[in-house]
């Protein structure tokens, strides 16, 4: 067997990193309210997405929460249908059902591939379709691009789910940044690693008060409707005015101190994605040699990998049987797929095309290894 020399990354803390909470802690940022942390991480994180200053972004307490407000923006009804993939984290999913009992369509893969099956998704589409919600899985792209016209040309809502697809490019743009609203996951196993934490990235910027108006329980001042988290006032203006509560919402709030981290680690997530393409590419040259092992995709150069996602013939391997030898061999390589949402039972309720077989996301079984270990 021949052995892969993989070097590892993790999380550093480096000295700008310390005096940077130390200034955080010392000027008592540790709320939302008017939060200059806030505001540089959620402005450095707008300008990487797009340098032409067309996104703007707020930091949310995870992606499961921006995927909440995205929704609750588009303005589901029952009456209405989203579009969503078989294959995903059920929290996506979730964040629907929790706002209305509207029907989910959910789509399928192409065969032995990452990219949607257009013909499938064109024939979810009716005249309630709202919006469609895509998920970029371990760091991967697909064809976005071809989704985002179809939306267009339909006048669909495009959500996209980026909890695990920050860096990731199709053509010239960043995933996140193509759809209508971007929403992304800063979890520990994220490429951006602030242990807990997310963003919701918009194009228009006039939503901006209207989603601080759902992230802190639709809270605004009562002479002027704006919301009280980016508009603060002194305790003087908050008895001569006072308060007044204009949308359905939630406490979405986050700390400040938690994203310091993002500040440092956002100026080096080139350097850190380009790292773990190289790592990608050993596993694509030495792998991707072995007949019936291929990577779930092609494309090194437009991924942000989080983990090498292989897919194995089974006709050719016992899956389990390599998974069991390659764990005696200190490489941490294991099946892992999230239940598909036409297989939870919490969910059936919801779905409008039960009958659909959905093949490809429920046989597509990858082996995932994770690239910040030594050995592949």
């Amino acid at each position: 067997m021949q052995y892969l020399d993989v070097p590892t990354d993790s999380v550093t803390i480096s000295n700008e990193d310390v005096e940077n909470i130390r200034n955080t802690l010392l000027n008592s940022d540790l709320t939302i309210f008017g939060s200059e942390t806030l505001q540089k991480f959620e402005s450095l994180l707008a300008h990487y997405l797009s340098r032409e200053e067309r996104l703007s972004c707020i930091a949310m307490p995870n992606c499961t929460s921006a995927i909440f407000i995205a929704l609750k923006l588009v303005g589901l009804t029952e009456l209405d249908e989203i579009i969503a993939p078989n294959l995903t984290h059920v929290s996506a999913i979730l964040a629907i059902v929790n706002i209305c009992k509207c029907k989910i369509r959910l789509y399928d893969f192409s065969h032995e591939s990452y990219n949607i099956d257009l013909d499938h998704f064109q024939s979810l589409i009716t005249s309630r379709t709202k919006a469609v919600i895509v998920s970029y899985l371990h760091g991967y792209p697909f064809n976005i691009k071809e989704i985002q016209k179809i939306c267009l040309r339909k006048n669909i809502i495009l959500i996209e789910d980026a909890a695990q697809g920050l860096g990731v490019k199709v053509e010239s743009d960043f995933a996140g940044a193509i759809g209508d609203y971007g929403c992304f996951s800063f979890g520990a196993n994220k490429l951006l690693k602030l242990g807990e934490g997310g963003a919701l990235v918009f194009q228009n910027k006039g939503k901006r008060n209207t989603i601080n108006q759902y992230r802190h329980v639709g809270e605004v001042w009562k002479s002027n409707q704006l919301s009280t988290v980016e508009n603060n006032s002194t305790y003087a203006d908050i008895l001569k005015t006072g308060f007044d509560y204009v949308q359905y919402s939630f406490n979405f709030r986050v700390n400040p101190l938690g994203f310091v981290l993002g500040i440092s680690q956002i100026k080096s997530l080139e350097y850190t994605i380009q790292v773990r393409r190289e790592k990608l590419k050993i596993y694509q040259e030495v792998l991707g040699k072995i007949s019936g092992i291929q990577l779930i995709s092609e494309s090194v150069y437009n991924s942000a990998p989080i983990s090498a996602w292989f897919l194995i013939d089974p006709d050719k391997f016992n899956i389990n049987e390599l998974i069991f030898q390659s764990i005696s061999l200190g490489i941490p390589v294991g099946k892992f797929k999230y239940p598909v949402i036409s297989d939870i039972d919490l969910l059936k309720t919801h779905i409008a095309n039960k009958s659909d077989v959905l093949k490809n996301s429920s046989t597509l079984i990858p082996i995932r290894h994770e690239v910040e270990h030594n050995r592949g």
